[in-house]
């Protein structure tokens, strides 16, 4: 019957490995981004570095996927219109890259100003088995994209991110393997069975 157990328990940390990971880390992180032009603008390339501190299962708020950045006036003269341009970035965090993009919308109304409509973005960063997977999502965000008088405009370098830390998937076994695994525990088990009615 020790036995028994001792092969239950073994199972038991079988199914639960790898469920453990740090409570608390830091991660670094990079986002680059292409040169894009929009109708009149171009949105100017960008590098952004930075850190965030994550703990398993809590959501945390930063500045950290990036809208359009510098925005440079080519058109002063500009009409009335909408515009369309994709951004096309990469994110580096915790040593791993993934490419995302986010849309450009740039609407000029008769007054010769305009707005720059940035679509919202989700990512998901694969860390590994021993981390975990990261969540980061930003919404939409509008800021001023057009101005006939301003040659550059700046916008910020970026908007409210979430970002989740998830833990590692626990390993499963297959069907066939679980079977597998309770034949032999109920053979051992019957072996011990009879063992013990034949010492009685």
């Amino acid at each position: 019957m020790g036995r028994l157990l001792l092969g239950l328990l073994t199972v038991s940390s079988v199914l639960t490995l790898g469920t453990t990971v740090s409570s608390a880390a830091t991660f670094s992180w990079t986002v680059s981004c292409s040169e894009v032009v929009v109708g009149p603008v171009t949105v100017l390339a960008l590098d952004l570095p930075g850190s965030v501190d994550l703990t398993v299962g809590a959501p945390v708020t930063v500045a950290l996927l990036p809208t359009a950045n510098l925005i440079r006036n080519d058109n002063p003269s500009a009409p009335a219109g909408t515009h369309t341009g994709t951004l096309s970035c990469s994110l580096t965090f915790g040593g791993v890259t993934v490419p995302f993009t986010r849309s450009l919308t740039l609407t000029i109304d008769s007054t010769g100003n305009g707005n720059m409509t940035v679509g919202p973005v989700s990512i998901l960063v694969n860390l590994g088995p021993s981390v975990g997977v990261v969540s980061l999502s930003a919404p939409i965000f509008t800021s001023v994209g057009y101005a006939s008088n301003i040659p550059i405009i700046v916008v910020p370098l970026a908007v409210n991110t979430s970002v989740l830390l998830s833990p590692p998937a626990i390993p499963t076994l297959s069907t066939w393997a679980m079977m597998a695994l309770v034949a032999v525990m109920l053979g051992s088990g019957l072996l011990f069975l009879r063992r013990g009615v034949r010492l009685a």
